[in-house]
């Protein structure tokens, strides 16, 4: 009995995608991956808009891996000897959320100070339209199912139309760690706004999830309510961070994104000094991590759609 409680414990921590260490940061490795397209069946989209299904990424472009916790080394064939990430095609498609209680989904990890970007689906874009207008998605989970025991791991969220001009969310606002190779203590989440991975995924492509609100501090289920595992992009339950558009300026001059710009390219982006709870003093950490991300305001590329007819 005792052997299968600490087979089940071991299974358990190899899970958890919220990690930390003590480790000194080692310059990046820079390359450019080889992209990977999905087969992609545009038929029935409309040519002005996009609702009939939703839009995720389908190539990984740049890939600018940190390192992570000496504890994640060889890990599951995610990490090489050296502490770096070497998958990184588990962000595509559409997001596997398990909820607020556990972690049981697959996501591309950039490392400590890692980053990493991808292209949505070939042939569309997506626009500034009313609202939020895109969703990225984290494997994480919350200690007890309490708010303020969020496991996961924050990232700064980058986007483009051409991969040259890239632009930064203002609307961020975090607390800076003072030392981020310190033990938190907790996972503490104050004035976090703008981020990517602050929030539980309830959207799940495999199966119905069932929905969760937060009561007194707690997230917990909501009788008989389900989020349909064939769930619209539009639909507001669906957990994840949504961003707009309009919040974006440029890195080069601080220009506001432009009202026609076409986003097709997203960067997720780690930072140890944001006070998040990453505890880098236990060599667990894997730095921010992305599940999915999908387009709310979407719409069919015409130039692409002609120039492929030509």
């Amino acid at each position: 009995m005792k052997i299968k409680v600490y087979f089940f414990l071991v299974v358990f921590l190899a899970m958890i995608l919220c990690c930390n260490d003590d480790s000194s940061i080692t310059e990046n490795i820079d390359y450019t991956a080889d992209i990977t397209e999905k087969d992609v069946d545009a038929s029935t989209a409309d040519s002005n808009s996009f609702t009939e299904r939703n839009i995720y990424l389908d190539a990984i472009v740049e890939w600018n891996p940190g390192v992570v916790g000496a504890a994640r080394a060889g890990w599951w064939g995610w990490v090489d000897d050296d502490f770096i990430p070497t998958r990184n095609d588990y962000a595509y498609g559409g997001p596997t959320g398990t909820g607020s209680g556990t972690s049981g989904g697959a996501s591309t990890c950039v490392g400590i100070n890692g980053s990493a970007a991808w292209h949505f689906e070939e042939g569309f874009y997506i626009y500034n339209g009313d609202g939020d207008d895109f969703t990225t998605f984290q494997d994480n989970f919350a200690w007890g199912c309490t708010t303020d025991g969020l496991c996961n791991e924050l990232g700064h969220v980058e986007i483009s139309e051409d991969m040259t001009t890239w632009y930064y969310n203002s609307a961020e606002e975090y607390d800076i760690n003072p030392d981020p190779t310190q033990d938190n203590g907790y996972y503490c989440y104050a004035n976090v706004i703008g981020l990517h991975g602050n929030n539980p995924t309830w959207a799940n492509i495999n199966q119905d999830m069932q929905a969760q609100e937060i009561v007194n501090g707690k997230w917990v289920n909501i009788d008989e309510v389900f989020i349909s595992k064939d769930f619209k992009a539009t639909d507001p339950n669906l957990g994840g961070n949504s961003f707009d558009l309009s919040t974006f300026r440029s890195k080069t001059d601080d220009s506001a994104w432009p009202d026609n710009g076409k986003m097709r390219y997203l960067r997720i982006v780690d930072d140890d000094t944001i006070l998040d709870g990453q505890d880098y003093s236990k060599g667990w950490c894997l730095g921010t991590h992305l599940n999915s991300a999908m387009g709310i305001n979407v719409k069919q590329d015409k130039n692409e759609e002609e120039n492929s007819d030509n």
